[in-house]
């Protein structure tokens, strides 16, 4: 979904709102957004970060669960 395809915001939660608003003022970066420990991204963000850093979106999942797909825990990252 791209951002700009929605612009009844009124269909979106209020963090989502605010999400889109900031994203619309600032298209060409970007747009990290805080979710309680985590910093998050959207959409489109989204694609471009994975295929900029070579991360895919499946394993932020995993980890965010804390256990990798056979329940251990993760590797410490640094």
């Amino acid at each position: 979904m791209k951002e700009s395809a929605s612009k009844d915001l009124s269909d979106h939660t209020p963090m989502m709102q605010q999400y889109l608003k900031l994203k619309a003022q600032h298209p060409e970066i970007l747009l990290f957004y805080r979710m309680g420990d985590f910093y998050e991204l959207f959409y489109d963000d989204a694609k471009r970060a994975s295929q900029l850093l070579g991360y895919l979106a499946d394993e932020a999942r995993r980890f965010r669960g804390r256990t990798d797909s056979d329940g251990r825990d993760p590797p410490s990252r640094g």
